[in-house]
């Protein structure tokens, strides 16, 4: 727990910082909390282009037509589960790519393919060892893919279920008419 002091003076020195001037720095500074884009409330990342998300969201709302607004959220969140769900790929391999580096700056790999294993399997093999060591992310990404996995399915259940219910309330009414 913080001293009385201490609080006083972390207050006193906030009131110092201004944040970023720039429309660069307020750009750079709004994606400061974002770790790895899979949980992101940023949609689209550095690197991503808006005009492709734009397009996954067209074809699915070609595919579904949304005949409401439950329907058209129920749309939009399958879009955004799907587009998060092609990074976790993206991810694995630069994660992977990653280790591999620092498993050569830690000379790891020279003495794995001293003992006949190739070198392109021993960088894969320390890696993977490296990952769970320290940092584990490749179980943390396959946790992010099953949460985003089961979303996806949640959401086309979903909207099956609204649309059998819709059809059978137009069926009801027709044959009240």
């Amino acid at each position: 727990m913080t001293s009385i002091k201490q609080f006083n003076a972390n207050r006193a020195n906030a009131t110092k910082s201004s944040g970023p001037k720039t429309a660069a720095g307020k750009q750079r500074s709004r994606m400061n909390a974002v770790k790895h884009g899979l949980t992101a409330a940023t949609l689209v990342l550095a690197g991503e282009h808006a005009d492709d998300f734009d397009s996954l969201r067209a074809a699915l709302q070609e595919r579904f037509q949304p005949q409401c607004v439950l329907e058209d959220e129920l749309v939009e969140r399958l879009a955004v589960t799907y587009w998060r769900l092609r990074r976790v790929p993206l991810f694995e391999a630069a994660v992977l790519e990653a280790r591999k580096r620092h498993c050569r700056q830690l000379g790891r790999m020279r003495r794995r393919a001293e003992e006949g294993a190739s070198p392109e399997l021993a960088a894969v093999g320390e890696a993977l060892i490296q990952d769970a060591q320290y940092g584990d992310a490749f179980r943390k990404l396959g946790r992010q893919e099953i949460t985003l996995m089961t979303v996806a399915e949640k959401t086309l259940r979903t909207l099956a279920d609204l649309r059998r219910v819709d059809q059978e309330g137009q069926g009801r009414a027709l044959r009240a008419a």
